[in-house]
């Protein structure tokens, strides 16, 4: 998976590091056939559960069928069952990282791991491959796939209007902005939509290692990271009811309080899932003056998610070479 989405990537990161086959027959259960068929199909109906209350939501609790054009009903179905799955993405992510440290040390294979040439380096990053490609996998991979079908949703839409609504949307937006801008714009929201889970989660198991790293005390370290996770959460929660409350009305901003709002959102609250309803989104650039740029912003902010995770992982690795 980390090959067909990076290319080549580092020693450290590649499955015949020894310490990632570690990592990943650890954190492998050795499942029969049959156990494996059960676990697939709990995640399944999982997924389809949560589906059924994103289908029970758009049809006003089964009062009426999906309704043309079916993309604005597809994207009301997956709104909320991605929204759900990406919450317990951060939160497992975080959760994964912050115990790192402490299970090798209750293993007692923390003082060997160090004892190798760069080991703790080489440990803590091989924990962030591992939790991010491998022990989340089944949840990246199923926030990420409903994503593309709404980015698929998007190019469905763009051709509407014997393909110029796009033209229609950036000449409407506020600013105005050249079509070719426009499509600059938009490629670069399709790419923030697909890219955001992994690069945030990133973040989040990178702050985890840090904060297992720099806190040696157990009780310590899981009261901050609830606190954590309380205000990753609750940030999340506001700005959805925040959110809902401007699109039906019920809160009157001035513009730029509005634009704030639906940036922050992108950003910190949904991950951009707004903004992969066309229809909705080019309201968006007519109303609130500069949204129309909220998609190259997303795309910035992947890019320093990136960062931010190296920097992290950097940070716990010196932190904890130096603790020990």
């Amino acid at each position: 998976m980390i090959k067909r989405i990076f290319g080549d990537v580092p020693n450290w990161a590649k499955r015949e590091n020894p310490l990632l086959r570690y990592e990943i027959v650890r954190n492998q259960p050795h499942l029969t056939s049959r156990a494996r068929l059960v676990r697939m199909s709990g995640w399944a109906l999982i997924f389809a559960f949560l589906l059924l209350i994103g289908y029970a939501i758009t049809t006003d609790g089964f009062q009426r069928g999906l309704q043309m054009p079916y993309t604005v009903d597809i994207w009301r179905i997956l709104f909320y069952p991605i929204l759900i799955l990406q919450v317990v993405l951060r939160v497992a992510g975080l959760s994964m990282g912050v115990n790192a440290i402490s299970d090798e040390r209750r293993r007692q294979t923390w003082d060997n791991l160090r004892s190798t040439e760069m080991g703790t380096e080489i440990s803590l990053r091989t924990r962030w491959i591992s939790v991010l490609f491998y022990r989340l996998r089944g949840l990246l991979v199923s926030v990420m796939l409903a994503r593309i079908v709404l980015v698929m949703a998007i190019l469905y839409e763009l051709t509407s209007f014997q393909g110029q609504y796009l033209d229609i949307l950036t000449t409407r937006s506020t600013p105005s902005v050249p079509l070719e801008f426009g499509v600059i714009l938009l490629a670069g929201l399709m790419t923030a939509i697909v890219l955001m889970p992994i690069t945030a989660t990133g973040v989040d198991v990178a702050l985890g290692l840090l904060i297992s790293s720099t806190i040696r005390n157990r009780a310590l370290s899981g009261i901050l990271q609830v606190l954590v996770l309380i205000f990753r959460v609750g940030t999340t929660v506001l700005l959805l009811l925040l959110m809902l409350q401007f699109q039906n009305d019920l809160l009157a901003l001035d513009s730029t309080s509005a634009w704030l709002l639906s940036s922050g959102f992108a950003v910190f609250g949904d991950w951009g899932l707004t903004l992969t309803q066309l229809t909705q989104t080019g309201q968006m650039w007519a109303e609130i003056p500069y949204s129309v740029f909220i998609g190259g912003l997303l795309l910035l902010v992947t890019l320093l998610q990136v960062m931010m995770a190296s920097a992290f992982l950097a940070l716990a690795v010196r932190i904890a070479e130096r603790n020990e």
